[in-house]
């Protein structure tokens, strides 16, 4: 009988003592969760553009470009002037200020190239590089001090102003316009303007990535040339 008593006294102790540390362990995850409940939630929020306003960016693409030039011919043996085209890689850099979210303005320098050449001095230069002839028995005789193949490069260095129409990221257009010169044959000096439209997205908060479609025009006094054009744009803010 004694026995039986310590044997029931000893299972109703260790109950209890279950049942303590049962609530115990509750009132403490309770405790612990209403604490973490209390404790502020961090939100990361983009920055807002005015908090990166500078920013330079690099674009690369291609176009196909027309060209109207007095001592380019379209065939060997023609006279200079008629109309050729080609296509081009169009690289640009650019540098600017970020008024707010839409309105963004700076400078940019774009160019892009052709070679041409000629068998002989005195003919019209077509696109593209050929073997060169040479001429023997022509009078005078040539010096070879003429030039017979070059890489003619077509920039545009000017001002260039954005507009975004929904804020920083979306769709947006813009324009440069500028000094235009070419270089390699004879070089000129005109004028140079180009048209843009594009959509840009925010990679992170300091970097965009766009993609854009444009036409770019340069006039000289007796030549021209006109290119649209397809380009990729990577632009960090700082």
């Amino acid at each position: 009988m004694l026995a039986s008593g310590h044997e029931e006294m000893r299972s109703a102790m260790k109950t209890r003592s279950l049942m303590l540390s049962f609530v115990a362990g509750a009132l403490l995850s309770t405790v612990a969760a209403a604490a973490h409940a209390e404790e502020p939630v961090e939100l990361k929020v983009l920055r807002p553009a005015s908090d990166f306003p500078f920013f330079v960016g690099l674009s690369g693409g291609a176009g196909y470009a027309t060209l109207t030039h007095p001592q380019i011919a379209e065939k060997a043996g023609r006279a200079g002037g008629a109309q050729v085209s080609f296509t081009s890689p169009a690289i640009s850099l650019h540098a600017g200020y970020t008024f707010g979210e839409r309105l963004s303005v700076g400078f940019e320098f774009s160019a892009v190239e052709t070679g041409v050449s000629r068998d002989n001095p005195g003919e019209s230069f077509q696109l593209g590089f050929s073997t060169q002839n040479v001429c023997s028995v022509c009078h005078p005789r040539l010096s070879g001090v003429q030039v017979l193949a070059t890489q003619m490069v077509f920039s545009t260095f000017g001002a260039r102003v954005e507009y975004a129409l929904l804020g920083r990221d979306g769709l947006f257009v813009g324009a440069t316009a500028g000094l235009a010169s070419i270089v390699g044959l004879e070089d000129r000096q005109g004028f140079g303007v180009t048209g843009r439209l594009g959509y840009r997205v925010r990679a992170s908060n300091v970097m965009t990535i766009s993609l854009e479609a444009g036409m770019q025009g340069q006039l000289y006094g007796d030549a021209n040339l006109y290119m649209p054009y397809g380009a990729a744009v990577l632009r960090p803010y700082f």
